[in-house]
């Protein structure tokens, strides 16, 4: 698991949380408000393969939804799907997601599961970006699009997601592999509040 670190490139105890929805370092300076978005966390996988990312200390209510965004290079030897899950609840099969896959043919199918994105082979990088944001009933939800450059061109993946159950508060993210050590070094993640004025 890699733990992400806050924008200001240090891991650091929580503090306080922001008007946007984070616990931060109060001393930062280099935090801004971009194109309608906040930058929280982001992260690198380095030093060793990872096999899940996760993002905690945050406030996601029923304001602004979240945009995560990544690239994933995937050299496990085996072929991954890449899965989101809320709040220390892991159980895949407490999700549910329907998923496009377009590339030389068109094919959809629905899953128990919570996809971020469908299975990338070994040795094939994906990037992706994710709204993520609590539906009016408490429901946790995310739409994705991803795309996956393989050994033969592209295809790009569409997804839309939901924990079976409601919660009070999105507080953390976990980004995870199917398989162990299924992110490369230099696998990147960022998560940005949406601001919506």
């Amino acid at each position: 698991m890699v733990k992400a670190n806050w924008i200001s490139g240090e891991a650091v105890a929580p503090v306080d949380l922001n008007e946007h929805g984070a616990q931060i370092n109060t001393n930062q300076s280099n935090m801004a408000t971009v194109s309608g978005s906040f930058v929280i966390a982001e992260t690198v996988v380095s030093g060793a393969v990872a096999t899940s990312v996760d993002f905690t200390g945050l406030n996601i209510d029923f304001g602004a939804p979240f945009l995560l965004t990544g690239s994933i290079e995937n050299d496990s030897g085996s072929s991954a799907a890449y899965k989101l899950t809320f709040n220390g609840l892991n159980t895949v099969t407490d999700y549910q997601c329907a998923v496009i896959r377009t590339d030389a043919s068109t094919s959809t199918s629905v899953d128990n599961d919570a996809r971020l994105t469908e299975v990338v082979s070994n040795g094939e990088e994906v990037s992706f970006m994710a709204m993520i944001y609590r539906f009016s009933t408490g429901t946790p939800r995310w739409t994705s699009h991803a795309s996956i450059r393989t050994t033969t061109g592209m295809h790009q993946d569409l997804v839309s997601g939901s924990k079976d159950a409601t919660v009070s508060n999105i507080t953390s993210l976990r980004i995870a592999s199917s398989v162990l050590s299924g992110m490369a070094l230099g696998s990147k993640f960022k998560l940005q509040k949406w601001v919506i004025d």
